[in-house]
């Protein structure tokens, strides 16, 4: 069974696909889901472009994505270990993309902590499963609206760890994007090493 889905930057949920895709490898997973199609069609509702702050350049919304997926103009994911290793720049926007992305890390830890059937294997018909997580993201989102506290969470922001024997990520795929695709992370680069640079980032991009 895989899960896919879109976090909110308050750790809600905005879209989820959940299926099995047993025959499947991990590249093709996404591209086949409901959620990869719409992205790749450009009809997933995503706002149009915008300039980014402090900025005249105009970029598009963008998922934040991780080495499992592939690039897109509304989906951005890191550049190849290999070339952040010996790239500062593509260090930096590798540690500003993973902050971003541990958003959505945080609320799986949150919904795990709400719904405690996720610590271990959920012994269900497929079909079942499906609608037990599609069911429990829908009341994650609510209770995270009402500002209601996961066990274990001492303020709304907490993050909370994963089940790791449950959760496991896709595995990492070299699928290389478009010319244009390829441009809008370029950009994303150069404005975290501009205008939209934090302190602290050199420090922590060189640690990773």
């Amino acid at each position: 069974m895989v899960m896919l889905a879109v976090v909110d930057a308050d750790c809600k949920f905005t879209a989820v696909d959940v299926g099995s895709y047993d025959r499947e490898g991990d590249a093709g997973i996404f591209l086949k889901s409901e959620i990869g199609r719409r992205i790749k069609n450009s009809t997933f509702n995503v706002p149009p472009p915008k300039a980014l702050p402090g900025t005249d350049t105009v970029v598009p919304h963008v998922i934040v994505g991780d080495e499992a997926f592939a690039l897109h103009q509304n989906l951005m994911k890191p550049y190849p270990r290999q070339q952040s290793l010996y790239d500062a720049s593509k260090a930096i926007y590798n540690y500003r993309l993973s902050r971003a992305r541990r958003t959505t890390e945080n609320a799986f830890g949150i919904l795990c902590s709400y719904f405690r059937l996720f610590f271990r294997p959920i012994l269900t018909a497929p079909e079942t499963t499906e609608k037990i997580i599609t069911c429990a993201c829908i009341l994650h989102n609510i209770l995270r609206e009402a500002k209601v506290l996961a066990p274990g969470q001492t303020h709304i922001d907490n993050s909370l760890p994963l089940p790791v024997e449950n959760f496991l990520p896709l595995t990492e795929h070299n699928v290389r994007g478009t010319t244009d695709h390829i441009q809008i992370r370029e950009i994303f680069k150069n404005y975290f090493l501009g205008p939209g640079a934090v302190e602290w980032q050199k420090n922590y991009a060189s640690q990773h």
